[in-house]
């Protein structure tokens, strides 16, 4: 793979859900360029399959979870399995920060279920529930001649207490990552979901080869379950609205539903976008950049329309434990252009990996200092705080990206904490050309305790 090179294509990759009721899966994911350099996607949507309903997908929010390693990490075990780090977990190697953080807690439980046939290998090796989720890690083993192509697809029943649960298709997944670092079935779940059931997954076809694959095991649901309705609502002096009206929230993941109108009095690009800020409030004064996996909802996205009325369900994996949100919702647009029907090229600012470099932004930002700690990477930034969007840290050499975790005020000074930066000598600063239009008035706060 060359250097931090993506796909930027529409896909339908890596989707659970019932077969038989596939109508529409719409992921669209969106990238960018300063030098017009074109880079390629090879995003990880860990999209959650519903056992009761589909849902459509909507355009993701910042891409670049990839690399996500929480500061001060220590030595946990998996539940049951003593002698096992997370570090070897697949959960927190390709998981969305939620199960990864799950894992750093031992909050994840060992399987270690293998089955074969047509000289190929499944092996089922963590298992985590709550009340929005089913979670399960496994990974490839080919024992045989089989022939694995690029892409594998496959075919599984669902079985909860003995009870079907339906058909689930996955697809799109790379199968040499499913060999070398494995991958993550994910179920949508509920409430009613139960306790502690015991489940069955029957594999009936791996790229379109038909076998018997077979796994039961019992599972117990995490039991933090909160659920809030009409949490907030503002309206400007403009009549632009935006509401949250119910959250359900695990230790895993919190999901919201929101409202959002907004009266647009100006015309925008095709590379202008509708997004929502979320950001977790620490009881330090520390801030962690919460960024949405999936947003879903039936309602039209037209920016070029008068007015923009949308209704989602927005799904954010939990990199804390906190339980104070704010939203605010604002439209960026790039400097780029459109790329077939479904692929952008966003121009690129970048910065030497040195402190006092300035990133000519919408709004400069200036690299104050650096610190190198053992666990993490701290910088400090002069920029507006308007909108916390912060420059991505790229290392093309070893193609590692590192997105900020978390930020404080320090002063006049943001105080931005990264995953520890492996190589510095063969990183840099980035950002995306791009301005934002941010509706300050109608952000919200929401506390679920």
């Amino acid at each position: 793979m060359e250097k931090l090179h993506r796909d930027i294509k529409s896909m339908v990759d890596h989707v659970s859900v019932p077969t038989e009721k596939l109508n529409e899966t719409v992921q669209t994911a969106l990238l960018s360029g300063k030098k017009k350099r074109k880079l390629h996607i090879f995003q990880r949507p860990n999209l959650m399959a519903s056992v009761a309903s589909l849902f459509i997908l909507a355009i993701g929010g910042i891409l670049f979870s990839s690399f996500y390693l929480g500061p001060s990490e220590k030595e946990v075990h998996f539940s049951g399995n003593e002698g096992i780090s997370y570090t070897e977990s697949i959960f927190y190697h390709v998981s969305d920060a939620g199960l990864k953080r799950m894992a750093m807690e031992g909050m994840t439980k060992n399987l270690a279920l293998e089955s074969e046939d047509q000289g190929l290998k499944v092996i089922l090796e963590e298992g985590y529930l709550d009340s929005q989720r089913m979670a399960i890690s496994y990974r490839l083993d080919r024992t045989g001649s089989m022939e694995v192509i690029e892409e594998t697809s496959i075919s599984l029943d669902l079985y909860v207490n003995g009870k079907s649960m339906g058909n689930h298709g996955f697809n799109g997944m790379k199968t040499n990552q499913l060999v070398e670092t494995g991958d993550v079935f994910q179920f949508e779940t509920s409430e009613e979901f139960p306790e502690h059931p015991e489940i069955e997954i029957r594999i009936k076809s791996i790229n379109n080869i038909e076998g018997d694959w077979s796994f039961t095991f019992d599972i117990e649901k995490k039991e933090e379950f909160i659920k809030k309705s009409s949490l907030a609502s503002k309206e400007d002096h403009k009549g632009n609205y935006f509401s949250v009206g119910q959250a359900r929230l695990t230790p895993s993941i919190l999901v919201l539903n929101t409202g959002t109108k907004l009266k647009l009095e100006k015309k925008y690009s095709d590379l202008s976008h509708y997004e929502i800020s979320i950001t977790a409030l620490g009881a330090d004064g520390t801030v962690y950049l919460d960024h949405y996996s999936r947003r879903g909802g039936n309602d039209s996205y037209d920016l070029k329309a008068p007015e923009l009325m949308i209704n989602e369900k927005v799904e954010i994996p939990r990199k804390s434990n906190s339980y104070l949100y704010k939203l605010v919702p604002y439209i960026a647009t790039y400097n780029g252009e459109k790329v077939g029907d479904n692929g952008y090229i966003w121009n690129e600012i970048s910065a030497p990996y040195n402190q006092g470099v300035i990133l000519e932004t919408d709004s400069k930002i200036k690299v104050f200092e650096i610190k190198e700690e053992p666990n993490e990477t701290i910088v400090y930034y002069e920029m507006d705080t308007l909108l916390p969007i912060f420059p991505i840290i790229i290392d093309r050499n070893n193609n590692l990206e590192y997105q900020a975790i978390s930020y404080k005020q320090k002063d006049s000074l943001l105080e931005v904490t990264y995953p520890k930066v492996k190589d510095p000598a063969s990183s840099q600063f980035l950002m995306y050309d791009a301005s934002y239009e941010v509706f300050s008035d109608l952000e919200v706060e929401i506390d679920l305790k």
